[in-house]
């Protein structure tokens, strides 16, 4: 994956950036970044690869990423599952 993530960039530029990758190598990506990146990446991407990160991601990390939600955010996914 040639793709890198600069989170310095606006929310717009990121969310196109975002467009443009994978699920599975953003759920790859997700084991390095910080959580305010974190944060940052599940606000930006669409409810559909949120759910194919999600299911991209260890067990282990799985509830680390769903605590990261907001609670509008978890019921999109549970839905999309």
């Amino acid at each position: 994956m040639s793709k890198k993530i600069n989170f310095k960039h606006s929310d717009e530029s990121l969310k196109k950036t975002l467009k443009t990758i994978h699920a599975y190598d953003l759920a790859v990506l997700f084991e390095r970044f910080d959580e305010e990146e974190s944060i940052r990446v599940i606000q930006l991407i669409d409810t559909a690869k949120l759910a194919d990160v999600f299911v991209s991601i260890e067990t282990e990390d799985q509830l680390e990423f769903f605590e990261l939600l907001t609670e509008q955010k978890k019921k999109l996914l549970l839905r999309n599952l």
